[in-house]
């Protein structure tokens, strides 16, 4: 009942947009009969169903409102879909689901927890659903040296290293979400600009002249953004590596070169750890062109 009542408000207040007009908060709160407090929630939760769904998203202006951002392509899509009488979450595979609860994990912070109830709420699901979602995406978490952990009274966190928690927010971009891949960018790393990051990547690429495939400069782009946004999470950080002498490959020099830049531009340090980790993870690939051995 509870996931019905929660589909028909997601509704109701999709319907105040889809007319293209800019409204408050105060407004849409009187149309749906909720409070301004709850319709703040409920579209923050649908931006993110839009925003993972590629379906547009939601802009807001502090003094003018909110209103519906979307491209012809988007709009045909969401139309196609409500089309079909189908609730905003009723096209969501449990695949999709469990893309989004691994989404929903990675965007905890360090040792914070989040309840069932809270997950469930967000994702339009009941708790013992999630519940069997969180079990089914813990062997994704393993493989990364993660471990979805409860904790009594507080809920359930993800555990790890730092390092580690940044392998898997680039996997989750690049292997689950390609399609949105700039936009989550933007989510994981808050604050950063990463049009500026990725033409700093760029200016690398050029002044190396190489050329990396293109997962593989995602990669960069991604681990890149990730050591600015994420710095206040790593200092206590380390990563060790197995390839000897990493600093003597070509690849860790490029990935210094990188930072550099980044230091240079934004007047910050980052971690020579974040130098090898990009660095292993350029030799994993193994897609860089025109590197010769040293």
């Amino acid at each position: 009942m509870k996931e019905d009542k929660n589909a028909l408000y997601f509704n109701k207040i999709l319907n105040c947009l889809l007319g293209g007009e800019t409204y408050t908060i105060l407004q849409i709160a009187a149309n749906v009969g909720l409070s301004e407090k709850t319709v703040r929630t409920k579209i923050d939760q649908m931006n993110r169903w839009l925003t993972e769904n590629n379906m547009g998203r939601i802009e807001k202006k502090q003094g003018t409102g909110i209103w519906l951002e979307m491209d012809g392509r988007q709009w045909e899509s969401l139309q196609n879909h409500l089309a079909l009488g189908r609730d905003l979450d009723s096209a969501v595979q449990p695949d999709d689901r469990r893309k989004q609860i691994i989404g929903k994990l990675l965007k905890l912070k360090p040792g914070q927890t989040t309840t069932l109830q809270q997950l469930a709420e967000s994702l339009y699901l009941s708790a013992p659903t999630v519940g069997g979602l969180l079990r089914e995406v813990s062997p994704w978490f393993e493989e990364r040296s993660l471990k979805i952990t409860s904790i009594r009274s507080k809920g359930v966190c993800l555990v790890g290293d730092e390092y580690d928690f940044r392998i898997a927010i680039k996997d989750y971009m690049i292997e689950l979400m390609p399609e949105v891949l700039e936009a989550l960018l933007g989510s994981y790393a808050s604050g950063v600009d990463i049009s500026r990051v990725r033409r700093i990547v760029l200016e690398a690429e050029n002044a190396w002249r190489i050329e990396l495939a293109d997962n593989s400069f995602k990669m960069v782009w991604i681990m890149a953004c990730l050591s600015m946004a994420r710095r206040r999470f790593g200092n206590d950080a380390v990563f060790s590596t197995r390839e000897e002498n990493i600093e003597h490959y070509n690849e860790y020099s490029f990935a210094e070169s990188i930072y550099q830049r980044i230091e240079q531009a934004y007047e910050i340090k980052i971690s020579d750890d974040d130098t090898v980790l990009l660095a292993v993870l350029l030799l994993s690939a193994k897609k860089l062109k025109n590197f010769s051995s040293v």
